[in-house]
């Protein structure tokens, strides 16, 4: 089992997290046509499985899919110089991943598959995470840190 595996394996478990059902490789085909870029695999095998959801306040952005109503509006995953967050860095070729609730964002390098986040107090980008699987281990390790277990 691969550890990108591992992390979504856990991603079905952890109570805190409410994952969408993941996209088809048609929608993430078309996302690729549509911005002219590819997708790293790992981020491919990420949004088969989950198209985004939120883990106990991270939301995580998803593909739009025009075939699937969703119950709930989410961010979309789409490329940063696209959103209102543009001037935050001139590094090309980042997708928006992930917001938290109190505003910082994450981002995905397209080329690389590496995970950068920026911090909405000191408005600074930084390289953090050399793939999705390790953004996620982090963020689900930090998760199970803060749950009190109960003792009866």
């Amino acid at each position: 089992m691969t550890k990108l595996e591992t992390q979504l394996n856990r991603l079905e478990t952890i109570e805190e997290c409410d994952m969408n059902a993941g996209v088809s490789l048609e929608v993430i085909d078309a996302f690729e046509t549509k911005y002219g870029l590819v997708l790293p695999n790992e981020m491919k095998q990420y949004l088969q499985r989950f198209n985004g959801g939120d883990i106990d306040g991270l939301v995580l952005a998803q593909l739009y899919d025009e075939n699937t109503p969703y119950e709930r509006v989410n961010d979309y995953i789409e490329r940063l110089e696209d959103t209102e967050f543009a001037e935050v860095t001139t590094i090309k070729d980042l997708l928006v991943f992930a917001i938290e609730s109190y505003g910082d964002m994450y981002f995905i390098h397209v080329p690389s598959g590496e995970i950068y986040w920026w911090g909405h107090e000191n408005d600074r980008l930084r390289k953090k995470w050399k793939s999705i699987a390790s953004f996620l281990e982090k963020q689900l390790d930090d998760l199970e840190e803060e749950s009190p277990e109960l003792f009866f």
